[in-house]
């Protein structure tokens, strides 16, 4: 075994954690991070970080280390995680306009 650590395997690691930190942030953060609500910004931010982190477990899991699983593992986690926040904001806006679209039909006035 090596003393110097694999350098693919520490940049991987390095941008997956830097990359949840962002989404840990986001939560708190979020329309300074991520932008609007259904903003262009926040859904390029979401689907940028969701193919980077499952770029990053195709890397993890084709790579020889002895840090593969952790890698492979890490990866896929977050960018579920991303994945899940993408699915959320799709879900949101179409029962969002539905509800707008009902609620300015019944302001309508009646005859």
């Amino acid at each position: 075994m090596s003393r110097h650590p694999d350098r693919v395997a520490v940049a991987v690691a390095t941008l997956v954690s830097l990359s949840y930190g962002y989404l840990i942030a986001a939560m708190h953060f979020r329309s300074t991070l991520l932008g609007g609500d259904y903003s262009h910004r926040l859904f390029a931010t979401v689907e940028l970080n969701t193919a980077l982190t499952f770029g990053l477990f195709l890397i993890g899991v084709v790579r020889r280390s002895s840090s593969r699983l952790l890698l492979a593992c890490t990866s896929l986690t977050t960018s579920m995680a991303w994945f899940l926040v993408w699915a959320v904001n799709s879900a949101v806006l179409p029962a969002t306009r539905l509800s707008e679209n009902l609620l300015h039909e019944t302001d309508a006035p009646l005859g």
